[in-house]
């Protein structure tokens, strides 16, 4: 169930990850697709909050 759960939410390209997540490798990768996943959505949806206020901060200084 974690590996189709997990294929839905990062698509392809991580499949050794899905596999084998405890390496550091996996980990770096799905934290990767997580973030850029994040951005995309944060640029499609601006008007949602979200937990990235420290995004919003930095560029109003």
């Amino acid at each position: 169930m974690r590996k189709q759960i997990w294929q839905s939410l990062y698509g392809e390209g991580l499949e050794q990850a899905i596999e084998v997540p405890e390496l550091a490798s996996s980990v770096k990768a799905t934290q990767s697709r997580a973030k850029a996943n994040a951005d995309i959505y944060e640029s499609i949806f601006p008007f949602i909050p979200s937990n990235y206020l420290y995004k919003k901060i930095e560029k109003l200084k």
